[in-house]
């Protein structure tokens, strides 16, 4: 299990030449240059490192790849032009710098972002789901069926027909596909939980009578994560001597060498643990 350290957005108010974002020949030097800028600038920025919002001309900063995908993308496809201030990059203004400055939040959108991940990958076997074909499940690195006790599929399979009713009578729309959506526009625009809940809210006083729209993001993510698409983040020790997890679940401090579980041990700020894995 890979861990993943939280790390924080630096504010970046340096003028960058980004005119090249404009040219169409996607050989020339100058937009390759500025594509090497673009790749130097969000290294050096970026929160995490391992999955970047893909701001090509096809992903529109819709899909996660890694770095070495993006500038591929970029090479081939070339960068949205409407693309001017990298804010998924680690370029901040001033707006973003003031809304973004809690500790809490960042901890949100980082889970947020990783929620993202598994939800973007888990509508590919869920959009065409065949209930007549989950007797077995297949192991990704070999053909060996491991079955799933009844019990457990019938749970599973009765969760994943409710995902699959359409939001309201007479909506073409699924409950799944507008959750991920929705949930897509809530982590690219850093969406607080409270704005989320706010909209939903606003959505179902005009929505017709019968909607199974979840009524708060809490309640959506319980949806999700029923049918798998969620995640579980286990906070680990900075030295790397134990979970956080089960038995140590709990604890302020690790057992082992005793260093505090958090980076910010104040009862008047939220407590970003210094490591989690995912």
């Amino acid at each position: 299990m890979a861990d993943k350290g939280i790390c924080k957005f630096y504010t970046c108010k340096i003028k960058m030449d980004k005119s090249w974002i404009k040219l169409n020949d996607f050989t020339s030097d100058e937009y390759v240059n500025g594509v090497r800028s673009f790749m130097r600038f969000s290294y050096k920025n970026m929160p995490h490192k391992d999955k970047w919002l893909c701001p090509c001309g096809r992903c529109l900063n819709q899909s996660l790849y890694p770095p070495n995908l993006v500038k591929l993308h970029l090479l081939t496809h070339g960068i949205d032009v409407t693309y001017s201030e990298w804010t998924h990059h680690g370029e901040t203004s001033d707006i973003h710098a003031e809304n973004h400055n809690s500790h809490g939040h960042m901890d949100e959108t980082f889970e947020e972002e990783q929620l993202l991940e598994d939800l973007n990958l888990g509508r590919r076997n869920f959009d065409n789901y065949d209930p007549e074909n989950t007797d077995v499940c297949y192991d990704d690195f070999n053909d060996t069926p491991d079955l799933i006790p009844d019990d457990e599929m019938d749970k599973f399979q009765k969760l994943l027909k409710d995902t699959q009713r359409k939001l309201y009578p007479g909506c073409s729309q699924s409950l799944l596909s507008f959750l991920v959506k929705l949930l897509n526009i809530k982590v690219l625009n850093r969406m607080t939980n409270k704005c989320y809940d706010m909209i939903i809210s606003l959505f179902k006083e005009y929505l017709p009578d019968g909607d199974i729209i979840p009524p708060s993001f809490y309640e959506a993510r319980k949806v999700l994560t029923g049918i798998g698409l969620g995640y579980e983040l286990i906070h680990a020790c900075k030295n790397d001597c134990i979970l956080f997890w089960k038995e140590h679940k709990s604890l302020e401090n690790c057992p082992v060498c005793k260093e505090s579980r958090w980076k910010v041990n104040d009862a008047k700020r939220k407590k970003i643990p210094h490591k989690i894995c995912r």
